[in-house]
Order: C-alpha cells, then sequence, then structure tokens
C-alpha cells in the first residue's frame, strides 16, 4: 500500500497516516521497513487519541457506540435549539427585516413578494446557519484538542456561543460583517481616510494588533508540528480580544479619526478570523 501511494504521488515529500495512536508500534515498524526497502519519502504517523464521550469510553460489546452520522445530527439539533435560544426565533415578527434585505438586493418589482414566501426564505436562511453552526461545533471541538490527547467530547458544550467554540469565532466573525454592512464605506476608503488622521492606540487596540502579526507564525507552527490544535487557540484568543475591545469602545458613533482607525482595523480582523476558519474547514458565516 504505501509502495502504491508513492507511485500514485510521484512528486509527494512527505506521506501522513493519520491514524490513532494505539497503531504507534505498527507504523514505527513499517517505515523502518520502507526505508529498508529503499522508498525514501518522508513517512510520518500523525496519531491522535480516543475519541471518548463525557458518559464514558464507547464500547461496541456494550452497544455505547455513537456513530459519526448520528453524532453530527445531535449536534446539528443542538445547535439549533442554541440558535433559536439564542436569538428568540419569531419568523412572522421578522418578516419586515427581511423585506429590507429584499429591497436592498432587488428593484421594488422583484420584491413583491407573498408574506409565506418571505418567511420560507428566513426558515432556510436558518437551516443553512444552523447546519455551518453545527459543523463549527464539532470540528472545532475536535480540532482544538492536541492530537495526542484523548478527547473528551461534550455536544452540549461544542454548541454554545460562549467561550472556546466554533460558533463563539463564528459569531464574532458575523459581528464584524454586521458593522461593515452598517458602514457604507468601503475597506480601502476606510483605511485611506485612517490614514488622514494621527494613529494613537489605546490597550485594547494594541492587543488586537500583537495578536494579528502572529498569524502567519500560528499557521507555519500548526504545519510543522501537524497539529491545528495552534491555530485553533489563537483564533478564540484572537477573538476574545475583538470582543473585549467592542465592549469597551465605539467604532461607527466613535470621534472622526478613532472610527476610521477601529474599522480598518476591524476589516483586517474578519479577514484574518476568515481565513482562519477555512484553515480549519470552518464556514465563516456572513450573519448570526
Amino acid at each position: 500500500m504505501a509502495e502504491l501511494r508513492a507511485e500514485e504521488y510521484p512528486k509527494a515529500s512527505t506521506c501522513i497516516y493519520v491514524v490513532g495512536k494505539d497503531q504507534e508500534y505498527h507504523f514505527k515498524a513499517l517505515f523502518i521497513l520502507l526505508k529498508k526497502l529503499g522508498l525514501n519519502k518522508t513517512y510520518y504517523h500523525l496519531s491522535y487519541g480516543l475519541m471518548r464521550l463525557k458518559e464514558g469510553k464507547m464500547s461496541s460489546r456494550k452497544g455505547t457506540v455513537v456513530h459519526a452520522d448520528e453524532l453530527i445530527e445531535e449536534v446539528y439539533n443542538l445547535a439549533g435549539n442554541e440558535y433559536i435560544k439564542r436569538y428568540k426565533l419569531d419568523f412572522r415578527a421578522q418578516r419586515s427585516d427581511m423585506s429590507r434585505l429584499e429591497a436592498n438586493r432587488h428593484t421594488r418589482e422583484s420584491t413583491k413578494r407573498t408574506e409565506e414566501e418571505i418567511i420560507d426564505d428566513l426558515k432556510n436562511q436558518r437551516q443553512e446557519q444552523v447546519f455551518a453552526i453545527g459543523l463549527a461545533a464539532l470540528k472545532y471541538y475536535l480540532l482544538s484538542v492536541d492530537p495526542s490527547k484523548d478527547i473528551i467530547f461534550d455536544a452540549e458544550q461544542a454548541v454554545r456561543f460562549e467561550g472556546a467554540t466554533g460558533p463563539y469565532i463564528q459569531y464574532t466573525y458575523a459581528r464584524m460583517r454586521s458593522i461593515r454592512i452598517k458602514n457604507q464605506e468601503s475597506r480601502i476608503e476606510n483605511a485611506a481616510r485612517a490614514q488622514e488622521f494621527e494613529i494613537v492606540l489605546n490597550q485594547e487596540e494594541r492587543v488586537i494588533i500583537n495578536k494579528l502579526a502572529q498569524f502567519q507564525s500560528i499557521i507555519e507552527k500548526s504545519a510543522r508540528e501537524y497539529s491545528p490544535a495552534h491555530l485553533a487557540h489563537y483564533l478564540f484568543e484572537l477573538a476574545e480580544s475583538i470582543n473585549s475591545f467592542y465592549h469597551k469602545h465605539q467604532v461607527l458613533k466613535a470621534e472622526e479619526g478613532d472610527r476610521e482607525k477601529r474599522l480598518a482595523l476591524l476589516d483586517v480582523c474578519a479577514v484574518v478570523l476568515k481565513k482562519g476558519l477555512s484553515l480549519l474547514g470552518i464556514e465563516a458565516v456572513e450573519r448570526m
């Protein structure tokens, strides 16, 4: 199999086997054998710990095994409940918001839609968002744990919008996008106008800028150590810094100069959050 893969991917410099840590001895022996056979590529066993539920270890003998599709469905349902609880969704109450959204996208002639059509759109939008949030909850929870450690998966914790979770980072990104939508100027205009004023940074802004400066090195470290957990932790820390700043300082209502500076800073934050989530295979939700 290893020889066939070497032939199938002749330009690959490294072959990475993602297999549980209980197979470590097998791969050590295999890699020694491959070198003896003259297959001189770099082989790496990316081992990972067992996944357990908070109720305890899964066991096929005891009938406590949870299949991946069942786990995904559970997380999806929990994400939907959390979404509804957080936003107290009432589709009929939101029809005016949907109408305004439609008005911005189309001409008046194309927005003559029935109330039921608008409600259906809201429901479909909610379904898409909940699916993205559910996957983010599952992926982030798994990827934020060091690969060598066992994972004790808590689905209810994973879908929360607070703490070190995928939905929390998605929510932070969506907040940045909301600010961008409310501001009519483009990113380029904000950046250009910010340069017209003397830049004086407060403590929270310095923290964010220092954190942004670490992005490239964190990506390189994650790749070098085969550990996406470094990037996952970084994105949470960046989101924490952004929200701390947002709670303490005005953005759209800030004084001239501060407003442009902060909008430009949050634009960069949004770009980094979206890119970082993408590297983890997580969708950055535009609205939440």
